[in-house]
């Protein structure tokens, strides 16, 4: 398994470094660790927008808007 917790950057796009990603098609399910992870899921939305295999994989808010301070944890899935 691969999983972590991260905190978003004061950006549109957070880079979380993760070499367990192991393709372009893994996907990141993130929960939110804390009240302002909460609440930037709900106003601004966070889908994930990459993924580079033994590197990392990036999130990004659905708004534009940049977001700071929410803690996420994460489970990657990475296809078989």
């Amino acid at each position: 398994r691969v999983f972590g917790s991260f905190t978003l950057s004061a950006a549109t796009t957070t880079v979380v470094t993760q070499p367990g990603v192991t393709s372009a098609s893994s996907i990141v399910f993130p929960f939110p660790a804390n009240g302002t992870a909460a609440l930037i899921l709900r106003t601004n939305g966070l889908f994930q927008s990459a993924a580079t295999a033994g590197v990392s994989f990036s999130l990004s808010t659905q708004s534009g808007s940049a977001t700071s301070g929410g803690v996420f944890n994460y489970v990657v899935i990475n296809p078989a």
